[in-house]
């Protein structure tokens, strides 16, 4: 059970890491992926090895401690605010249950008080409440000395600082306006957002304008994807089972 519960989650690991490699470069990495999970996993195996020394477990004990501590809740309540305020939960929905077939998910009500209010209070709460008992940390009758402390509030720190790091660029140089204006376009969902899968994204006639193959080449005289416009597409239908078109 524990090698299978390793395996599971070592594979999980490195999807999220090749995943976010390769969304950096699409076209020229994905034909090269098997060369770069090679790369990644042998990469990781050597940096694993020094959580096999001697003093292996107090390293893994200050980066479980910091590194996966109260950083993953503070993603974790962004994360929800991101999709349920941002994005939209009745958006959100509505994405789910055109890529199932129905027009709202089971249980939607459930779903959308969840995500709009239940997650970012708890997640909240707990993160509060790790902050306020925090103490300084042990390892058995080992005490963590001051700069270790130091350390470990470095790495979850480096965790969570492009959230602020981002925007900040992206206030300053990337947008224009007025500062309100600058800030509501920031925080405006953008037209390509929605399922990932293109015969999903042709459904989608609830969001003006939207891009419905961000992939496609950029059109030379305009300089943005080219979309298909909301009339010229099909038009479907709901039901319990499957949907249909009009077409």
């Amino acid at each position: 059970m524990l090698l299978t519960l390793g395996l599971d989650s070592q594979f999980t690991l490195m999807e999220t890491v090749l995943t976010s490699i390769m969304d950096l470069y699409p076209k020229v990495l994905r034909p090269k992926k098997t060369w770069i999970i090679l790369a990644l996993c042998i990469t990781m195996y050597f940096l694993g090895l020094t959580m096999c020394t001697n003093g292996g477990m107090y390293m893994l004990q200050l980066m479980d401690t910091y590194a996966g501590g109260w950083a993953v809740l503070f993603i974790g309540l962004l994360e929800t605010i991101c999709i349920a305020h941002v994005y939209g939960a009745k958006r959100f929905m509505k994405d789910i249950g055109l890529m199932l077939g129905v027009e709202y998910a089971y249980g939607w009500p459930y779903w959308m008080a969840c995500w709009m209010a239940l997650s970012p209070v708890l997640i909240t709460a707990v993160m509060l409440f790790s902050w306020i008992k925090y103490t300084p940390m042990k390892y058995g009758d080992y005490q963590y000395p001051a700069w270790a402390e130091g350390l470990g509030w470095c790495m979850s720190l480096f965790v969570v600082l492009p959230i602020f790091v981002v925007p900040i660029y992206l206030l300053i140089a990337k947008t224009k306006g007025s500062f309100s204006e600058r800030v509501l376009s920031l925080v405006r969902p953008t037209e390509d957002w929605g399922p990932a899968l293109v015969q999903h994204r042709q459904l989608v006639t609830y969001i003006p304008g939207f891009i419905v193959d961000p992939t496609e080449q950029l059109d030379e005289n305009l300089n943005s994807p080219k979309t298909i416009p909301l009339e010229n597409k099909q038009v479907f239908k709901f039901s319990n089972q499957h949907i249909n078109s009009n077409v």
